[in-house]
């Protein structure tokens, strides 16, 4: 199964938005579903085979979806199939996509894709709306007040 990357949408037939209900209803595969964060409020679908996660916002909508390195996902022609940073890039930046980095992170915010490496090897891929660090910050916010109020 084919993985084509709209920026800033989703994938193709899996946007940004859908509601849980509707994800699950055409994801042709048995999912795993469990809170991923403990400040999660909505679990998380993993559909493992497909090398794909969806997360949802409160109101069970896409917020952001996760692919595995061995995923048959593209952009712009463009594998994501690889396991090697390095590469990748090189590709990316022939289609005038330029990155930033944060961390061990690679995003492309025109595109809405983070990629995520240990070294040169890449570990995940996220797809996301909006501006990567605009989500982290909203990630830690979560997190921190899901820890104070444990404390």
């Amino acid at each position: 199964m084919n993985l084509v990357i709209i920026s800033q949408k989703g994938l193709e037939g899996y946007q940004f938005g859908e509601h849980r209900d509707i994800i699950r209803k055409i994801v042709p595969d048995n999912r795993e579903t469990l809170r991923a964060q403990a400040w999660d409020i909505v679990d998380t679908d993993f559909y493992d085979r497909l090398g794909l996660r969806f997360t949802y916002n409160d109101a069970y909508e896409v917020e952001s979806i996760g692919l595995a390195p061995t995923s048959n996902a593209f952009f712009e022609n463009i594998s994501l199939k690889t396991n090697r940073i390095k590469n990748l890039l090189k590709q990316f930046r022939k289609k005038g996509h330029t990155p930033q980095k944060y961390q061990e992170i690679y995003y492309f915010d025109s595109i809405g894709l983070a990629v995520y490496c240990d070294g040169e090897k890449i570990e995940a891929y996220e797809l996301y709306k909006g501006e990567f660090l605009d989500n982290c910050e909203k990630v830690e916010k979560k997190a921190n007040e899901y820890y104070r109020d444990k404390t």
